[in-house]
């Protein structure tokens, strides 16, 4: 009994702790937030650097953009894309010899062993094109080229009337198409002007600007030196950025070069994403019952209208 004891606490401590590391490896992903890095410069050249990062450099992947595209994703340090290039394999000395030695495709064995070359197929007079059959067609076409094709009238008439008709159900298939897609439209304009649709939408927009704020960037550096060349709309650039100044703050600095046409900056961006925090909007958005309602109304097939 004691032996059954001991092997049942041993069963129950495993099972705790791969319990606990499983909740550990969980939290982990829910909590560690990923933090995302964009750096670029402009002076004559583009020059991009994108970064995201995830517990503590762990795993990490990163683009960058000067005069090609360079994309690569780092596990504990070490690369895992791309991999490294294989060398082409270089051809021995043997396998060189035996294909230098190699017998050609053209060429032919004899009976004796020796080789010869596949000769080339006799022509038949006149440099094998023309034969006595070619020569009897071509009697044939000059013979039945010199009579003229009679008119056909009722075949002339026939084509017609099948334009014709053809035009006429094309017609009927675009009155048609538009019967349907105003009962389509309506349909869909009843189930959104529903009060419950309304709440459900509204619930559904608020959560994703709550997302929305989570992911946007919590530093933003942006520094620009812009002239157009023209005072007038260099001024009209700086009348935009004192009407988005509320929003934009200090984040985005504009410097004015109203004599010479310039455009050069540089911008410096970091930010974060806990997927716990998208994770909750998700879900909320999912138990709301308007919701769900409004989702199945949606993808509903269209019902028939009377």
């Amino acid at each position: 009994m004691t032996i059954l004891l001991a092997i049942l606490k041993w069963i129950g401590i495993i099972l705790l702790i791969l319990l606990g590391i499983l909740l550990t490896l969980v939290s982990t992903v829910l909590f560690v937030p990923i933090r995302y890095r964009l750096d670029g410069a402009y002076k004559g050249t583009l020059m991009l650097e994108a970064k995201i990062t995830w517990f503590f450099h762990l795993i990490s992947a990163s683009v960058s953009y000067t005069d090609e595209l360079i994309f690569s994703v780092r596990a504990a340090g070490y690369r895992i894309f791309p991999g490294k290039k294989k060398t082409p394999k270089e051809v021995s000395p043997e396998n060189r010899a035996d294909s230098a030695y190699s017998v050609p495709e053209e060429m032919t064995v004899n009976a004796d062993g020796r080789e010869s070359e596949t000769a080339a197929p006799e022509a038949d007079g006149d440099f094998g094109y023309n034969t006595a059959a070619d020569h009897t067609e071509s009697q044939n076409d000059k013979n039945t080229g010199n009579k003229s094709p009679e008119p056909q009238k009722e075949k002339f008439f026939e084509k017609i009337q099948k334009k014709i008709s053809a035009l006429v159900a094309k017609i009927r298939n675009i009155f048609n198409n538009i019967e349907k897609i105003r009962r389509v439209i309506l349909h869909y304009t009843d189930i959104v002007l529903r009060e419950d649709s309304k709440r459900a939408i509204g619930f559904t927009f608020s959560q994703l600007v709550k997302i929305l704020k989570h992911v946007m960037p919590q530093k933003m550096d942006v520094y620009f030196e812009i002239g157009t060349g023209d005072p007038a709309s260099t001024g009209q650039i700086l009348a935009i950025q004192g009407m988005l100044y509320p929003l934009i703050c200090d984040k985005i600095c504009i410097v004015p070069d109203f004599e010479e046409k310039r455009a050069e900056g540089s911008f410096h961006i970091k930010g974060r994403i806990r997927i716990i925090a998208v994770m909750i909007c998700g879900i909320r958005i999912i138990l709301m019952k308007e919701v769900r309602t409004l989702i199945r109304q949606l993808t509903k097939k269209e019902e028939t209208r009377g």
